[in-house]
């Protein structure tokens, strides 16, 4: 009787990262119909499948990893940047926003200017190390008390 479907414990052909040649493999993990991980028969490395040079793995059927599109977003919408216009016209002239430094301690509606990002709003405390900071066109987490 032949089986022509793949399932663990099959014998197949692959490429072996350890002996860098085409050899033959036993099935030890699949993922729908898909190889995923293969033994060695000649030298008994375990590693993920590699198809022989010239032929095309396989790819699953089954449902995909659902993965993040990027890092998360932290600029600020334009709501927020309404406020950031509204707090910075409010702001005292006679009274420049305190220079930023990590070595301080900082509270919630303090105004401060970073070298980098500018002038910035204190608009929440997370813990005793680190600030959410408001700026024109972003939110950032600073570092305070270090």
């Amino acid at each position: 009787m032949i089986f022509d479907k793949i399932r663990p414990s099959s014998e197949i052909d692959a490429y072996c990262t350890k002996c860098r040649l085409v050899t033959n493999h036993r099935v030890v993990a699949m993922v729908g119909d898909v190889v995923k991980r293969v033994i060695c028969l000649t030298c008994n490395g375990q590693h993920n499948f590699r198809p022989p040079p010239g032929q095309k793995a396989p790819r699953s059927t089954g449902p995909r990893r659902v993965t993040k599109d990027k890092k998360r977003d932290r600029t600020v919408a334009s709501k927020p940047f309404e406020h950031w216009q509204e707090l910075r016209a409010a702001l005292d002239p006679e009274n420049p926003p305190e220079a930023y430094n990590m070595k301080d301690a900082y509270v919630v509606g303090q105004v401060i200017d970073h070298a980098k990002f500018g002038i910035g709003f204190v608009i929440k405390v997370q813990g005793p190390k680190k600030i959410e900071v408001m700026f024109e066109t972003e939110l950032k987490t600073l570092a305070m008390n270090m």
